[in-house]
């Protein structure tokens, strides 16, 4: 975002001097946001003073976590300084933790935003079909598409558990559904005589943890392959799981 450029004079020959009743807070704006400023001469006045105009490049919410993504998924969380952050997005450090206070709060907003974004949708459209099978069937196929189409996983899941307690706890939130989502789908076909009475708690937990587990050992260069992974998935949990006609 690009702000409506505004203008000031300065003495020709003075290019740190603003003639500006206050001159010395000018010099230092700049000074502070020289990273964040496009200075350009506007035109020249008779006057000898120099008309100028500068652009402040505004980075929203949304940027800032998406750079702070691909940093943490190439250099790793602990590897990636708020200093890295800035310098990528051309942002002074103040300019940074104007959004977000701490590296910590940095991290919440990309895994919340992304879990949002992705993962939720999924969920919300699986509790849409009525037949359990169908319903663990088509989560488990998407789930495995969003982990095998990037490694940010290993960010969005992995990096998880540096949060604090009030941002991890609205993250499980959403971890919850996916657990309520599956013993329920779980608990129908049992009821319905079409599954094995197994712990219901533990087949959900396998469930996630077999497709979430993929962004240690997934080659994401060959992501085109997920397809396959999510029949692979989807054919091991109905063998193991679903009950043979006698």
């Amino acid at each position: 975002m690009i702000r409506p450029s505004v203008f000031f004079f300065m003495s020709q020959g003075q290019r740190n001097s603003f003639c500006h009743s206050n001159s010395k807070a000018w010099h230092h704006f700049f000074l502070d946001m020289r990273d964040e400023v496009d200075l350009y001469i506007n035109s020249y006045q008779p006057s000898g003073r120099y008309v100028l105009s500068w652009n402040i490049h505004m980075a929203s919410k949304e940027k800032i976590s998406e750079k702070a993504l691909e940093l943490f998924r190439k250099r790793g969380y602990d590897n990636t300084p708020m200093s890295h952050v800035a310098k990528a997005l051309r942002l002074s450090k103040g300019g940074l933790y104007h959004h977000f206070t701490s590296k910590e709060s940095l991290l919440f907003h990309v895994i919340y935003n992304r879990m949002q974004e992705d993962f939720v949708p999924i969920i919300e459209e699986s509790k849409r079909i009525s037949d359990p099978e169908e319903r663990i069937s088509y989560f488990l196929r998407n789930f495995t598409r969003l982990m095998a189409k990037t490694d940010s996983a290993r960010v969005i899941v992995g990096d998880a558990r540096r949060l604090k307690p009030n941002h991890l706890r609205k993250v499980n939130a959403i971890w919850r559904k996916t657990f309520d989502l599956l013993r329920d789908a779980i608990s129908e076909m049992q009821a319905a005589g079409n599954g094995k009475e197994l712990n219901q708690t533990f087949m959900a937990f396998g469930v996630f943890g077999m497709v979430s587990w993929i962004m240690y050992w997934f080659v994401y260069s060959r992501n085109e392959s997920w397809e396959e992974l999510a029949d692979t998935f989807i054919e091991a949990f109905f063998r193991g799981f679903s009950k043979s006609p006698e």
